[in-house]
């Protein structure tokens, strides 16, 4: 995008929001005076004790909403907390989207997990998440109808947290969805450090209603969408009940399919590429130089350099923008009241999210870049075919009766005297099993999601009590695959094959390493149902995906495919979550009052039980002790299951790191209370306190939290807000040992490795200050009685102190192996403890795995400003509704610490800190609507600011991610007769590209929109 583009942009969205100020002194010049009396502020009507699921009703306007962030009554948007609420009549005007399109659009959410991201976000396929401020997504609440849900089981990498799949909620059944851009800890306890997200659903729904929606992409089959609600009374009137039913299906996308997502390596050296590739790389055992397969950019593979002996793969060709993801989401509720004045409700809701094939790169490299035991011998059948093929690379390995020959068998080192030269190992090599030529590999990604709710209020005496049930649970499974140490090698060996590995079981030497014996060989080595892995390009066969493959030196008799599934043994985990929360509230009115009016109370107790249990298990392959493979309690040893004792536990598999079982539950207690006090008729204030108490090391935490807000005019108020508010550590950050293994990518070694993250049962929570303090502006009764402007703007700020962190892994091995070193590390570094290296030099290179840790980190403030104005009134024949809504981000910093500088994250992608994701510095959107008997329509200008990220050379750091900026349009229109509505939308009008970004998929999935041009078409039905 232009500079000329951003700047514009931008400055539309602040100017319009100042036009919209504007324009209301002017419709107020049209005032008649006769009209003056009719404004009634929202916050002035009566508000009722109808309590529901810690929310009140009030009527603001022409309908009634419910509020988020307070047990006592008051209205959300011009309340002394900063709310913003999307209700339906939003959610019809733009489409109906969906959750995931309602997050992405909200201008305080940044960095949140929305589209596929297998190197960011990880295992996250089937999943969203909610992400306020760009806080981290287990830092927004989320709740239905005022009660929390189960955590969603994986934890994400990022800080290994654990969050809330947001993707359960039914869309069809939601009324409207409200948003406290605050700190709620006071008054919903842990985990609302950032701020809330409530949903309400629609419990008074009366009648049929369907909705049908379907999108045109381009590269996909579409995606679909159907929702179904019917309600109504029963029992006379004394009983409602409303079920939903929502299915969805988003269909897959390579991203091959995108010309901007796949990208040679001279374009973005970061973009999938690895140097662990196919063909491998051929490393004499004589010391000669490194021999790099000749065919190596035919086959679809890269040089980084002439003096390189590197071939890099790219596997992103194989990988889905999209993956194929269907959901379905079952919700009811109902409610009866009793003679006696009593209320009873009950809700359940049944959730499930599936990714039936999950499609990644045909197989990883193995984790050890360095590795002699990944010998080739001189009888491989296709190394004396590349031989036969370039006599002057590979001529002089096809047999071998030197000194610097190799055995390994018997497990002792021989001379070339005693073995014949056609079985002497020649080299080792660097590579991959499976590469350009594929098959893609598929795997699922499950999860099901269930939740019982009941509550029981009613009046006695002046108090009206509240009490209240929950209880949820989540099931997932994910599954990947990779190759068996000890299979990789026999197949090398010539050994490959279930049959053959009946035929010849494992041998081993006296340190439990895989040695097979000459005979052993002589005798099965590529014969009969023993085959051998080829490692060179002979074996490669070009495949559609890989853009521009050919092989002049194919040969079918050397193709691994039939090794494929003996060399992939799927690996998976399952988690499992619950939450039950009992909790009763009393609230009322006190016996004293203020020159405001009455002063209001609510107090309540409330008691959380978590459970958390992962256990990994494996398809496909032989488990002599029972559980699964990657469970290194029971696997520890890369020669194989039937291995136990080794001088290295680094687990059975090449590259993924195993699964380290967990279960633990705990019990949560806490007490809390609010008061309303009307310090003057146009004062009203609210205290609210809340003692949590997580038990344990962990301790607990008592917050207070006051807000105040001044009706300074008619049309003016001010408001402000100031507490504390925390987060306790969830239950796998407290494990005692290691409580998750992810890979994450090394940029100084360009690859991959596992991060073993360790838990700490003595974390303490982390907590904050929050201040919030802005103005409400509202009129209403302008332009001969029409006309309406709302607008806000608040300042925000966070200031956080012990933050739950994971130990940045760059920043350790910064100061493990210093740059100044590079490549060796530093052995007296006491940062140098946490590295596993192989290969004796204790270099970068040689790094097999790394162990941080969960920590209270370093302080972290961020500050900023929201604002939002809307303006309605008649024009012409039909009415026009103008708005505009954005935040700017002013301070975003992380204080210094042990582990690093102080460090500003405003502005940046901030991919190489697990302190941080991506923040940009301005986010917002502008639209206009028009109404005009059945026909609505609305246009959206969609706004993010650019940012910087430290690209590669020679582009550099602070390299800019340009401004992105999109249009939408949505019509509608009533068919006669109120029962259907046909719509349409156009998303990304202008089908503009995400901006590039040097990451594997050469965009930001947390920030930008991939899909390009969107076009809908829906119809809802009112039967």
């Amino acid at each position: 995008m232009s500079a000329v583009l951003r700047s514009t942009s931008r400055r539309a969205l602040i100017v319009s929001a100042a036009a919209v100020l504007l324009a209301s002194g002017a419709i107020a010049q049209e005032t008649d005076d006769d009209h003056a009396d009719e404004h009634e502020h929202a916050g002035a009507g009566e508000a009722g004790h109808d309590q529901e699921h810690h929310t009140h009703e009030v009527e603001t306007f022409s309908h009634t909403v419910t509020v988020t962030g307070s047990w006592i009554p008051g209205t959300p948007e011009d309340a002394a907390q900063p709310v913003s609420v999307v209700s339906r009549d939003d959610l019809e005007a733009e489409g109906s989207p969906s959750m995931l399109g309602v997050i992405r659009n909200l201008s305080f959410s940044l960095g949140a997990d929305l589209e596929s991201d297998q190197f960011g976000a990880r295992t996250n396929e089937d999943r969203s998440t909610l992400n306020l401020r760009g806080l981290g997504p287990s830092r927004s609440l989320v709740l239905l109808n005022g009660d929390r849900l189960t955590w969603s089981p994986g934890a994400i990498p990022d800080q290994a947290q654990l969050i809330v799949d947001t993707s359960v909620l039914p869309m069809v059944a939601v009324e409207q969805v409200e948003f406290l851009r605050d700190g709620g800890a006071a008054t919903y306890g842990s985990d609302a450090i950032a701020g809330v997200m409530n949903v309400i659903t629609r419990s008074h729904f009366d009648g049929l209603s369907f909705e049908g929606k379907h999108s045109v992409i381009d590269g996909s089959n579409g995606d679909g969408e159907v929702g179904l609600i019917g309600g109504g009374p029963f029992g006379g009137g004394r009983g409602h009940a409303a079920s939903s039913l929502g299915l969805s299906r988003r269909s897959p996308i390579r991203l091959r399919d995108r010309d901007w997502a796949v990208r040679p390596y001279a374009d973005n050296p970061r973009g999938g590429w690895s140097g662990t590739g196919r063909p491998a790389v051929f490393y004499p055992l004589s010391g000669a130089p490194a021999i790099r397969d000749p065919n190596c950019e035919r086959v679809g593979g890269a040089v980084s350099s002439p003096d390189s002996p590197l071939c890099r793969v790219q596997y992103t060709p194989f990988d889905n923008l999209v993956q194929d993801t269907r959901r379905g989401q079952w919700f009811t509720e109902a409610s009866w009241d009793t003679e006696g004045g009593w209320h009873i409700g009950a809700e359940v809701l049944f959730a499930r999210g599936d990714v039936p094939s999950w499609q990644t790169s045909p197989g990883y490299p193995p984790n050890k870049v360095v590795d002699l035991t990944r010998s080739v011998r001189a009888n491989n059948p296709g190394l004396v075919d590349m031989a036969r093929l370039y006599p002057d690379l590979y001529g002089a390995y096809a047999f071998c009766d030197a000194p610097w020959c190799g055995w390994q068998g018997d497990g002792g080192a021989q001379d070339a005297a005693g073995i014949d030269p056609a079985w002497q190992e020649v080299a080792w090599i660097r590579g991959r099993m499976f590469g350009q030529e594929g098959p893609l590999r598929s795997h699922i990604r499950e999860s099901d999601t269930e939740r019982f709710a009941f509550d029981l209020e009613g009046v006695t005496g002046e108090t009206l009590w509240a009490f209240r049930t929950s209880w949820s649970s989540a099931d997932r499974r994910f599954e990947d695959g990779d190759a068996l140490h000890y299979r990789a090698r026999r197949a090398l060996a010539g050994l490959g094959g279930l049959a053959c590995e009946q035929q010849a079981p494992n041998e081993y030497d006296k340190g439990g390493n895989l040695s097979f014996s000459l005979d052993t060989l002589r005798r099965y080595a590529g014969q009969g149902n023993c085959r051998y892995w080829i490692p060179f390009s002979n074996s490669i066969r070009p495949h559609p995906l890989v853009p521009n493959a050919s092989n002049p030196d194919y040969d079918p008799a050397f193709d691994n495919g039939p090794l494929h599934d003996y060399l992939t043994t799927i690996l998976g985990s399952r988690g499992e979550t619950s939450l039950l929360v009992v909790e009763a509230v009393a609230s009322g009115l006190l016996d004293w009052s203020l020159p405001g009016g009455a002063a209001e109370y609510a107090a309540g107790v409330q008691w959380r039980g978590e459970t958390y249990e992962l256990n990994p298990y494996t398809v496909g392959a032989p488990t002599p002790r029972g559980g699964a493979l990657h469970d290194i309690a029971i696997y520890p040893c890369p020669g194989g299951p039937d291995v136990t004792s080794c001088e290295k536990r680094e687990g059975v598999f090449a590259y993924l790191p195993p699964v380290f079982p967990i279960e633990d539950d705990r019990g949560i207690g806490s007490v809390f209370g609010e008061l309303s006090l009307p310090l003057a008729p146009s004062v009203e204030s609210q205290v609210s306190l809340r003692f949590e108490d997580y038990g344990g090391d962990v301790g607990s935490s008592l917050d207070p939290k006051l807000a105040l807000r001044w009706q300074a005019t008619d049309a003016l108020a001010l408001r402000g807000s100031f507490g504390t508010t925390f987060r306790g550590p969830t239950l796998n950050q407290t494990i005692d040992g290691i409580a998750d293994t992810s890979r994450f990518f090394i940029g100084r070694i360009g690859t991959f490795k596992p991060i073993h993250i360790h838990g700490d049962p003595a974390l303490d929570p982390e907590s904050a200050t929050t201040l919030n303090t802005g103005l409400v502006f509202e009129r209403s009764g302008l332009g001969g009685g029409s006309g309406r402007v709302f607008a806000t703007i608040d300042y925000w700020r966070y200031d956080f102190t012990d933050p739950l962190v994971i130990q940045p892994f760059n920043s350790i091995l910064g100061l493990a192996c210093p740059p100044a070193n590079h490549p060796l590390c530093d052995e007296a570094s006491p940062w140098f403890d946490g590295l596993t290296i192989s290969g004796g030099v204790p270099s970068l290179e040689n790094l097999d795995t790394l162990a941080v840790r969960i920590v209270n980190g370093p302080g972290i403030e961020t500050d900023g400003i929201d604002f939002r104005a809307d303006l309605q009134r008649n024009a012409g024949p039909g009415r026009l509704t103008l708005g505009v809504s954005g935040t700017t981000t002013l301070s975003w910093r992380i204080d210094g610490w042990e582990l690093g500088d102080p460090y500003d994250a405003k502005g940046r992608l901030n991919y190489d800190t697990s302190l941080a994701r991506a923040l940009p510095e301005f986010k917002g959107r502008l639209f206009a609507g028009y109404t005009f008997g059945p026909f609505t329509g609305r246009w959206h200008l969609n706004y993010t600011d650019s940012y910087v990220h430290d690209a590669p050379a020679p582009w550099g750091d602070n390299y800019p991610i340009d401004a992105f900026a999109t249009h939408d349009l949505h019509v509608s229109w009533s068919i006669p007769g109120d029962r259907a509505t046909l719509f349409a939308s156009i998303l990304n009008l202008g089908d503009q590209d995400p901006p590039r970004v040097f990451r594997q998929i050469n965009y930001d999935p947390s920030t930008h929109n991939p899909l390009g041009r969107i076009l809908s078409i829906g119809l809802r039905l009112e039967l």
